[in-house]
């Protein structure tokens, strides 16, 4: 049997561990049981940049209940000083980082290039541009 304090336990580990990306919850219902009335198991997902197998133990120890842990490319706080490094270098007018894509997107008022040179600097689909004002044909 798995408790609260125990998953509050687990996230806590996750988010202070090294290479940390994200997590997130699914529900799976087996398929011979699928109706509105059937128990879901919750499976917690936690995804790291690196040593999947000490993060699993270590997950394990603190919680009882489904988990699943995978690869992730690059860590939340990669990510976060991406898009900050990215949003002061460009004047966004906003950011953020899009967890479940493992990407930053920043708005600015004009893309004149911007997606391109962000590609070619970080990678396709790393830094997502949205500009306010779109070109006229």
């Amino acid at each position: 049997m798995t408790h609260a304090a125990d998953f509050q336990r687990a996230h806590a580990y996750a988010l202070a561990a090294p290479g940390y990306v994200d997590s997130w919850l699914d529900r799976h219902v087996a398929p011979e049981d699928r109706s509105a009335t059937a128990p879901a198991e919750i499976i917690v997902n936690f995804r790291f940049t690196g040593d999947l197998a000490t993060h699993e133990a270590a997950l394990r120890s603190l919680y009882g209940g489904a988990i699943c842990v995978s690869q992730g490319e690059r860590s939340e706080q990669e990510m976060e000083a991406i898009a900050a490094e990215v949003a002061a270098e460009h004047d966004a007018l906003a950011w953020t980082v899009e967890t479940p894509a493992n990407a930053a997107w920043i708005q600015v008022i004009v893309d004149d290039g911007l997606q391109e040179q962000l590609d070619a600097a970080y990678g396709p689909g790393v830094v997502r541009v949205e500009a306010l004002l779109q070109p006229v044909e």
